[in-house]
Order: structure tokens, then sequence, then C-alpha cells
């Protein structure tokens, strides 16, 4: 069978890398064909991404990656290639959809494609893990239109199309959530990660078959036997205090004004978390997402914690080194903690498949809430906009007292949605064949 995963990102982002790597195994493990994967990159063939950010996918022998038609302009171009790019790419795409459509209306099918890979594959997954949402104005519409593309263009070419588990909304941009729910009711498919999501796709007119899943990233399991936290000289008693791991990130939302006024006020919070807890606590720095650029790195946000921390304050805490991982490795790092201040969703996800409680802190749409609500952790979800590190600190004494119950809770719930997501793709993939 030949698989075609789009929407393909950078294995910088470990949990953008755990959803591409669990789709592939899942399949695998459900389907009782030979195999091949496809990734259709968001990296376009000009920019040195599309090679050096997917080196752990072109190691594997049944696996190709394809550049984008209509991806995030290339790195090595400037402020002016950049622009052109978007305006050039923008009109191929639309020229491509008309091409293709008109094949479909003439002769009932694609005769001509440049894209072999789609004409050729069995099936189509839309890369989940994410959120799919409209922003208002233009550049909203095109944000949405660049998700749209490679959805189309497996549409006109008669594909079975699966929306891997995702989260959805905000729908706040008029013209792009006409799109989405144009393209969105092309699907065959859709998995959402949490109901919430599903309560959104129904309120905008999505009609396709929408349909609960777990995120798939809890397909992932903990494969290391030997301490990494060791090997990276994080030294830690957890006799004399409890180990607490941080994921923070790097904000601008829209490069809008509000945003540095949050992301202020968060970094201030979380480096108070550190200041008021370094007595009682050691503290670990986790740098989940490391690219593709800086927007994304979360050393970035550590580093600008660290300016807030004195000199005794900077002792006390430990920082991971940045580096690319394997998802088992940081599952391997987070199974060490006693708990994890998580503000990368899949940093808790990692954290629960190892029975370990997180306090999540949410930045945008309903993704944080919903897996949090369903390992009934709903009292720990805060927000990047009103973080408290009093609050915090609360709910960190509050889990460390309740830590096996809720950890043994979380492991066994864990496992359980792992054999979800088997069970779901085993039986779409029957339902479509």
């Amino acid at each position: 069978m030949k698989v075609l995963i789009t929407h393909g990102w950078s294995e910088e982002n470990c949990g953008d890398y755990a959803i591409e790597k669990s789709i592939k195994e899942v399949i695998e493990d459900v389907s009782s064909e030979n195999c091949t994967f496809n990734y259709w990159s968001m990296f376009d063939n000009k920019d040195p991404r599309l090679i050096s950010q997917n080196t752990l996918k072109n190691k594997q022998g049944n696996v190709n990656v394809q550049g984008a038609l209509l991806g995030t302009p290339p790195i090595n171009f400037n402020i002016f290639g950049k622009v052109f790019y978007l305006l050039y790419k923008t009109s191929l795409s639309s020229f491509l959809l008309l091409y293709f459509l008109l094949q479909r209306i003439i002769f009932k099918k694609i005769l001509h494609s440049p894209f072999s890979f789609v004409k050729n594959a069995d099936l189509v997954i839309v890369k989940g893990g994410t959120f799919v949402y409209a922003p208002k104005g233009i550049r909203g519409f095109l944000f949405a239109y660049r998700i749209a593309i490679p959805i189309l263009i497996s549409y006109l070419h008669n594909k079975k199309i699966i929306v891997a588990p995702h989260s959805f909304g905000p729908f706040s941009g008029r013209l792009a959530t006409k799109l989405l729910t144009f393209t969105l009711n092309r699907i065959d498919t859709i998995y959402c990660r949490e109901t919430i999501s599903m309560s959104v796709l129904s309120d905008i007119g999505v009609k396709s078959n929408i349909v609960y899943c777990p995120d798939i990233a809890f397909y992932q399991t903990n494969d290391n036997e030997v301490s990494i936290l060791d090997t990276d000289n994080i030294v830690n008693d957890k006799k004399i205090k409890p180990l607490i791991g941080i994921t923070v990130r790097p904000w601008s939302y829209m490069n809008s004004a509000e945003s540095a006024r949050i992301y202020k006020h968060y970094i201030r919070e979380m480096s108070l978390i550190v200041k008021l807890g370094y007595v009682d606590y050691d503290f670990v720095f986790i740098p989940q997402v490391i690219g593709p650029d800086h927007r994304e790195d979360d050393y970035i946000a550590i580093q600008d914690i660290f300016k807030d921390l004195d000199d005794n304050e900077k002792e006390s805490v430990k920082v991971l080194e940045r580096r690319l991982r394997e998802p088992s490795e940081l599952i391997n790092i987070y199974s060490n903690l006693d708990l994890l201040i998580g503000t990368r969703m899949h940093s808790i996800i990692f954290a629960f498949i190892s029975g370990v409680p997180s306090i999540a802190v949410s930045y945008l749409g309903p993704k944080h809430a919903g897996i949090m609500n369903e390992f009934g952790l709903s009292k720990y979800v805060t927000s990047i906009k009103d973080v408290d590190s009093k609050v915090v600190l609360t709910m960190i004494s509050s889990i460390l007292d309740n830590k096996k119950d809720l950890g043994n809770k979380i492991e066994i719930t864990s496992k359980q949605l792992r054999k979800d997501i088997y069970n779901n793709f085993e039986s779409v993939l029957k339902y479509l064949k």
C-alpha cells in the first residue's frame, strides 16, 4: 500500500515528528500489506530544511520526502524572495487546481499530473497533531489556503483522505472559515483529538465522517532502558527534592502587539516559579522544539527566563542539551520526572505515556484543555495569558501529594489510548477498502 502523508513538518519539532512516526507505525501495524510512505513536506525543494530537518525519516528504507507546492517560504530567501515565492506559488497552485478540475470534468479522471506521488497513492493522510484554525484578514485566508492545497489536490485526484487526530478552532476569519469548511467536507474521515473540536466542526457546517481519536502521539513508547537524564548529566536525588520538568516556548501569535505583552507576562511568571520554588524542588528545562526557525525554538524562551534569575537560582536549575532527539528519547527523559509543567502539548503527552502527572500551560485552541480533560486533570490547566506562579506552585503541591494514584491512572489511560488509536485506524482502513 502506498501512503501519502501531507503537511510534513520539521523533525526539530519532536511532537510533530512523533505524529509522523506514529502514523507510519500504526499503518504498518494495522495493514497486512507492505507499505511505502511519501511525506509531502511544507518545505520547498529550494529550502535547505527539506533535507536538513528530515534526516531521521530519510534514514528509513520505505520513506520518501517530497517538497511543497505552496509551503513556508524558503529560509534562505530574503524578504523580497519570500514575497515573490508566495505570489508565484499561490498563482501556480491555483492554476493547477483549475487544471485538475477541468480534467475531472472533461475526462472524469486525472490523465496528467506532475504529482506522481499523489496520483499513485492508495491512501492520503493529513498529518495530525496540530490545530486547524481560521484567522481574520488576508493573512488568515492565505494561511487557510496553504492548509487546503494538498487536500484539494488529493481530492481532485479522487483519493481516499483521512485527517489524523487534529484540533480545530477558533474560526474567526469569515473567508478562511468558508474555504476550510469547503475543504474539510471533501474528506472521508476526520479524526478529532477532543470532543470540543467535534462540536466546532459541526458548528461551521462540516458534514464529513467526524470521529473521536486520541492524539496519535500516544502511539509512541519508551524504548530506552538507560536513563537519558543520567547520560545528559542531569543529576537529581529524588529522595531530597522532587524533580520538576518545564517546557516553554517563544510566543508571537500573528505578530500582534498583544502577543508581546502576553509573552512578557508568561516569561515573568515562569521565572517566578523557579524563584519561589527552587528551595523545595529541582527544575530542569527541556527544549522540546528547536526549530524549524527561531520563532519555534524553545531555547530562546529558556534563555529569556534565565535573564530573570540570579546566580543562585541559575545554579539550581538544569537545562537539557539542545539537540535533535527521537520521541522515545524524550519520553525516557520525562519518565524520570516527578512532574512536568508543560507548555508544549506533546511534552505533556510524552510525560503521560510514562505515567508522569503534568500541569498544562495552554496557548491557542482547545488542544491542552481537551487532553487534560481526557485524564481528569482539567483543574491543572492554566493559560499563557493568565498563568500565575503562586497558583502553579499550589498545583505542584497538590499533584505531588497524590502523585502515586495520579501516575497509575495516567499510565493506564495512556495505554488504553494507544489501543484506541490502533482500533480506530484498523476500522477506518477496513471502511475505506
